[in-house]
């Protein structure tokens, strides 16, 4: 596990209480371990991977939708579990089905206050377009990327699902006033919710680079270490929230952490402008009907 602080030394108690609570959450879903099992085989053929992942076929849907969005750029449409296995590859489909299953474990009914389609949209956009970013930066085939981009706000998702009271006042906070989502959660749950996803992913045994760029994907810069992972995330989540003004309530207001993206040579607003530019059409094109 990777040592990190809370934000706030405000309501103690009750970030033990959510601590405990998310413990008690922190088992890997049996479906993703059995579909990890196989994956993780040498000895595993595209045949016994396809059989696993073809038992749940929401995951399934979402794998083909994943696999022919704008930012795979393949010429082909992928109509089945074995086709993506063959041609995005088995690394690339684990990568996809882990972030999936986190999703969808961790999902709620949608409610006035969190609309689960744009939650899952925007978590879809900045994942596949984080691995988009570095792989266009020159950094990599992107699978960190993604999975990090994916499960950026996973912390949402679980203060939503687990935590509704304190969500709503969060919620109501950041309307009345106008003010920043990660501003207003520390004085209302006592942390906020990268630390609360980081918490559960570092249970969960995820490698360190990818629990400090959920950690700090609102802030790169404060990473010691290698920046670029989680410097991609936030332009990406910058790039996908600006693109779709005032849609995603809690980036609101959203501030660009300009020091930590010059670990991916971005050293002012000018060229995230042009970056934008450049990758705005493809936001705008893709479609995500679940």
């Amino acid at each position: 596990m990777i040592a990190y602080t809370i934000t706030q030394p405000l309501q103690k108690e009750r970030v033990k209480v959510i601590l405990r609570s998310i413990d008690k959450l922190a088992a890997v879903p049996e479906f993703l371990l059995d579909v990890l099992n196989v994956l993780e085989n040498p000895k595993s053929s595209i045949n016994d991977a396809a059989k696993v992942i073809n038992k749940d076929q929401s995951i399934v849907t979402r794998i083909l939708a994943v696999a022919n969005s704008p930012f795979y750029g393949l010429y082909r449409k992928v109509a089945s579990v074995e086709q993506a296995l063959i041609v995005i590859g088995m690394n690339e489909v684990k990568n996809i089905v882990t972030t999936l299953t986190i999703l969808e474990t961790f999902k709620n009914k949608s409610d006035r206050y969190l609309n689960q389609k744009e939650f899952w949209e925007h978590s879809y956009l900045v994942g596949n377009l984080s691995k988009k970013l570095f792989m266009d930066f020159g950094y990599g085939r992107g699978s960190e990327a993604f999975i990090v981009g994916f499960l950026h706000d996973l912390g949402i998702s679980i203060t939503h699902k687990y935590f509704h009271e304190s969500f709503i006042r969060i919620y109501n906070e950041v309307m009345a006033n106008n003010q920043n989502y990660t501003e207003v959660e520390p004085y209302v749950i006592g942390m906020n919710h990268q630390e609360i996803g980081l918490n559960l992913i570092d249970r969960w045994n995820f490698p360190v680079e990818l629990c400090q760029a959920v950690l700090f994907h609102h802030r790169p810069s404060k990473i010691s270490g290698d920046k670029k992972l989680a410097a991609v995330v936030h332009l990406a989540d910058y790039l996908v929230s600006s693109c779709n003004e005032n849609k995603y309530f809690w980036d609101m207001n959203y501030t660009l952490d300009i020091e930590g993206l010059e670990s991916i040579g971005i050293t002012n607003i000018k060229q995230v402008y042009e970056i934008k530019d450049k990758y705005s059409k493809m936001l705008e094109s893709v479609s995500v009907n679940f």
